[in-house]
C-alpha cells in the first residue's frame, strides 16, 4: 500500500500546482480509478502466510505476485511530477537572484522526493532496510528543503512592496 500511496497524493498537489486546474482534473479523472483499483486488489489479494516474515516486510506476502509489478507506473507518474515539478520549480527559481533559496529549497525538495524511489529500488531485491533509511533521510531533505522555501518567503525582500512599507522589524 505504502508504494501505492505515497508519492501519488503529493504527486497529484504539484500536478495542480504546476498546470492548469482542467488539465490536473483530467488527470487525477485518468489516474484516481487506477490507484483505487490497485488498493481494492491489494486489500483482496490473498496473503501466502509461509512468505510472512514480522521482521523483514515484503510484498511477497501477496499471493497475486503480478501485483508487484503494477507499482511502479504509479510510482513513475508519482516521480515525474513530483520530482520533476521541484527540479522545474527550482530551475525556474534559479533564474533570478532575489529567489536563490527557493531554488535550492525545491532542489533539495526534489532530491528528499527521489531518495525513496532508490530505497525501493533496494527493497525489490532484498535489501528492505534500505528502503526506511532512504525514506527516513529523504524526508529529513525534503523537511529541510521546504524550511528554506518558507524561510525565504518571509524574508522582507521577498513580499511585494506594498506589503514591505509600514512593517518593522519587530513584524518580520
Amino acid at each position: 500500500m505504502g508504494a501505492l500511496l505515497g508519492a501519488y497524493p503529493l504527486a497529484q498537489g504539484t500536478v495542480y500546482l504546476l498546470l492548469r486546474r482542467q488539465t490536473a482534473n483530467l488527470l487525477s479523472m485518468i489516474t484516481l480509478p487506477f490507484v483505487f483499483a490497485m488498493v481494492v486488489l491489494v486489500v483482496l489479494s490473498p496473503v501466502n502466510l509461509d512468505e510472512l516474515d514480522a521482521l523483514r516486510p515484503s510484498g511477497r506476502v501477496l499471493a497475486w505476485s503480478w501485483l508487484r509489478w503494477l507499482s511502479p507506473l504509479i510510482n513513475c507518474y508519482a516521480a515525474v511530477f513530483l520530482v520533476g515539478g521541484a527540479v522545474l520549480s527550482s530551475w525556474r527559481f534559479a533564474k533570478k537572484r532575489a529567489t536563490r533559496q527557493l531554488a535550492v529549497g525545491n532542489a533539495f525538495i526534489a532530491i528528499g522526493a527521489i531518495m525513496p524511489g532508490f530505497g525501493g529500488m533496494a527493497a525489490k531485491v532484498g535489501s528492505i532496510e534500505t528502503l526506511y533509511v532512504t525514506e527516513f533521510f529523504g524526508l529529513i531533505v525534503i523537511w529541510g528543503g521546504y524550511s528554506l522555501c518558507v524561510r525565504s518567503s518571509m524574508a522582507p525582500d521577498a513580499l511585494p512592496r506594498e506589503k514591505r512599507q509600514g512593517r518593522s522589524d519587530d513584524d518580520l
